[in-house]
């Protein structure tokens, strides 16, 4: 099954926009440049360790 991933270094001030975290929540892992504490977007540095868990 695929998996459908959002990787960006952008959308910092928007972020808590509900909007925006509507979108995030679309994909199955999203991932920010940003350090946030969030439930619904990782950091970026966790993509490789998501990669490899799921490849």
């Amino acid at each position: 099954m695929p998996l459908v991933g959002f990787a960006t270094v952008n959308f910092y001030d928007e972020i808590n926009n509900p909007q925006h975290r509507g979108m995030f929540k679309f994909f199955d892992r999203a991932f920010i440049g940003k350090p946030l504490n969030a439930d619904f977007i990782d950091n970026l540095s966790k993509l490789p360790h998501f990669i490899n868990d799921n490849l």
